[in-house]
C-alpha cells in the first residue's frame, strides 16, 4: 500500500512510515513477551561497558548473543516524528500492539 501511494502520488525521496509516535524498545518487547506467554528480564547495562566487553569477545573469538555491530547500532540509532510523512501518504499504520497480536 506505501509503495503504491508513493507511486501513484509521485512522491520522491526518502519515505519514512512507522507508528507514531515512536515504540520505546522496552514496550515493544514486554508486548512481545506477554503475547507470547513469557517474562522477560531486563538488564540495564552501561554502553560502555558492553561495548568493551562485546570488543573482547569479537578479539577472542567468543561467541555472545550479541555482536559489537549489534552494540554499535543501537547506538547510533535514531527515532524520527514520521506523523507529517504518513499524513502526507494519506495512511494509517498498525500500532505495534495490533500487529503483535495477529501473530
Amino acid at each position: 500500500v506505501i509503495i503504491e501511494k508513493i507511486l501513484v502520488n509521485n512522491i520522491s525521496g526518502t519515505v519514512t512510515a512507522a507508528e507514531y509516535p515512536p515504540v520505546l524498545y522496552k514496550d515493544f518487547f514486554l508486548a512481545l513477551s506477554k503475547r507470547m506467554g513469557v517474562t522477560p528480564k531486563f538488564l540495564n547495562v552501561p554502553f560502555f561497558a558492553l561495548d568493551f566487553l562485546t570488543l573482547i569477545a569479537e578479539v577472542f573469538h567468543i561467541k555472545l548473543p550479541v555482536a559489537r555491530e549489534n552494540v554499535l547500532g543501537l547506538k547510533s540509532m535514531k527515532s524520527f516524528d514520521t506523523k507529517k510523512e504518513l499524513d502526507r501518504l494519506g495512511l494509517k499504520v498498525k500500532s505495534y500492539s495490533e500487529s503483535i497480536n495477529q501473530i
